[in-house]
């Protein structure tokens, strides 16, 4: 029998996002609002959907630059991690917001923002008890200091250099990249929607 922490393991968080990304496909695809598909709330939408799906993305990147290939041999406190110990989550956070209010779908919105709330806080806590394990005092010290996930920028610090892996940052401008094509596909539908180009079920406004 599996532990219960396992769905919070790398794979298994990868195939409950693959899964939950294909039915909410369908939902963004199929469904539509037409209140929210007018000037200038759909453009207005797509336009702060840019920014933080952009922020998202290229944040991403800054923080994997401070952890790779380090990660697995120090406690990183620097750099983003010295704002929030999970930059990586809020990041993505930020991404999915933006992805969401680019789509003029409340429900996609709305099914981005839960996802996320409901799943990341037990995989926050999951790798929360391995760092603990792993780094004992030295954690609880930076546990005690740095906020979870809000941000306290008074705390930034870095060093004057980092030592990466390039395969981890590789891997980092991929995601990026994945952000901002996703984001294209992503408007290229609302598009279709506003121009009623795509059946889709009509959302009333509420």
């Amino acid at each position: 029998m599996p532990r219960a922490g396992s769905i919070y393991r790398t794979g298994s968080r990868k195939r409950l996002s693959l899964c939950f990304a294909a039915i909410l496909l369908l939902v963004f695809l199929f469904t539509r609002m037409p209140a929210v598909l007018e000037f200038p709330s759909v453009t207005l939408l797509g336009l702060t959907g840019l920014l933080l799906t952009a922020l998202g993305a290229f944040g991403r990147i800054w923080s994997s630059i401070y952890i790779a290939g380090r990660k697995n041999k120090k406690l990183v406190d620097e750099g983003p991690y010295s704002v929030t110990r999970n930059p990586l989550y809020l990041f993505s956070l930020s991404g999915a917001t933006g992805l969401g209010l680019a789509s003029c779908n409340p429900v996609v919105l709305v099914c981005l923002l839960a996802g996320f709330l409901l799943y990341y806080p037990g995989v926050i806590a999951a790798e929360e008890e391995k760092l603990r394990a792993k780094h004992g005092e030295l954690f609880e010290e930076y546990q005690s200091r740095v906020p979870r996930i809000v941000p306290d920028l008074s705390l930034f610090a870095q060093p004057e250099y980092i030592p990466a892996s390039p395969g981890p940052v590789d891997k980092s401008f991929a995601d990026a990249v994945w952000f901002i094509l996703g984001y294209i596909a992503l408007r290229a539908v609302v598009w279709l929607h506003f121009f009623a180009l795509l059946p889709a079920l009509e959302i009333p406004f509420f």
